[in-house]
């Protein structure tokens, strides 16, 4: 199969958050996101304050979560 015209699946996520802890508008790219452990929820961290803040799934793409879920580290259960 050949791909005559790239859909949206390729560009690049970027959003824009406000920490929760010292209120700084951040600009959020994707390498700045992380899984949390253990849970299905998603996190950055504060370049002003060095405090992580939530991202809500809902505002990252099916792209991305995806990705982001296949670096998800959890627990051993035996």
């Amino acid at each position: 199969m050949k791909i005559l015209k790239e859909g949206k699946w390729k560009l690049p996520w970027i959003g824009e958050f406000s920490c929760s802890t010292c209120e700084a508008v951040l600009q959020v790219e994707e390498s700045d996101v992380k899984p949390t452990y253990n849970k299905m929820t998603y996190f950055a961290t504060c370049t002003a304050c060095g405090h992580p803040f939530d991202i809500p799934g809902k505002r990252l793409t099916q792209r991305l979560k995806e990705k982001l879920d296949q670096k998800r580290e959890w627990p051993d259960r035996d």
